[in-house]
């Protein structure tokens, strides 16, 4: 896919100076491969680090929220190539109601859903600063090494030679027509909740197979972090896309971390 493709035609650019760095504002990333798992975990766990009660857990069973795992391999950005793996709690914001089951019922159709950025960890020192200063994301830089065998591709996030997470993502050969959609990503910053826009486009395979995708926890810091949402090895639902591409914008909204009544 062309770097100008009219997917990216709508981006308002802006250039800004980070840490001594040009950087061009939205970051585009003009082919990916990404490798998503979403996992359930004890609500008590998720409400626990969760920075404001404007966030609400999706509850797929009474009890039980969920949490994604992405893995993206950037082959081509307008920051360089370098891969993530995010790990992302599904929420709705200001939700009035959230009943188990039918909440996670096509939860990213929800006008409020979002998903707030727990941890992300990136190989690239570039990637690290803006996610950082722009957006104020929990970035780490880690060694990332992508794996692909004959029946799965799996994503290996290790710091100083210590394991932090396997991701595995089964291997399909037949690809489901082009997805488009746009999603918000939410982040805190200087005690306030940051929304900010992703337009998306590729071609994905959906899987609700209970073991289409699956993780590893190494012994790291960072792996003992994740441990403690004693997350369940068991997958809710699972995405492979190839030819991705996305726009990551700016925040478009701010809130406060409390609502005004």
């Amino acid at each position: 896919m062309d770097n100008n493709d009219f997917f990216f035609k709508s981006a308002k650019i802006e250039k800004f100076v980070i840490d001594g760095r040009e950087i061009e504002l939205p970051i585009r990333y003009y082919r990916d491969n990404a490798l998503i798992g979403v996992f359930i975990a004890p609500t008590k766990q998720i409400i626990n680090v969760l920075p404001t009660k404007r966030f609400k857990p999706i509850e797929i069973l009474p009890s039980m929220a969920l949490i994604s795992l992405i893995g993206l391999h950037h082959y081509n950005t307008s920051i360089g190539p370098f891969s993530e793996l995010d790990v992302g709690i599904p929420v709705f914001f200001d939700s009035k109601l959230s009943l188990p089951f039918f909440s996670a019922l096509r939860y990213n159709k929800h006008t409020n859903f979002g998903i707030f950025m727990f941890r992300l960890f990136v190989s690239d020192e570039k990637a690290l600063t803006a996610g950082i200063k722009v957006w104020n994301y929990p970035k780490v830089i880690a060694d990332i090494k992508f794996e692909e065998t004959d029946y799965r591709y799996i994503m290996k996030i290790t710091k100083n030679n210590s394991l932090i997470l396997n991701f595995m993502v089964q291997k399909r050969l037949r690809i489901n027509k082009e997805h488009l959609s746009t999603f918000y990503v939410y982040s805190i910053k200087n005690k306030e909740i940051l929304k900010s826009p992703v337009n998306w486009r590729g071609f994905r395979y959906l899987s609700r197979k209970p073991h289409f995708a699956s993780f590893e926890l190494g012994d790291q810091a960072y792996a003992r972090e994740l441990k403690n949402l004693s997350m369940k090895n068991f997958c809710v639902e699972g995405s492979f896309y190839s030819d991705l591409q996305y726009i990551l914008n700016p925040p478009a909204e701010v809130y406060s971390l409390i609502k005004n009544k």
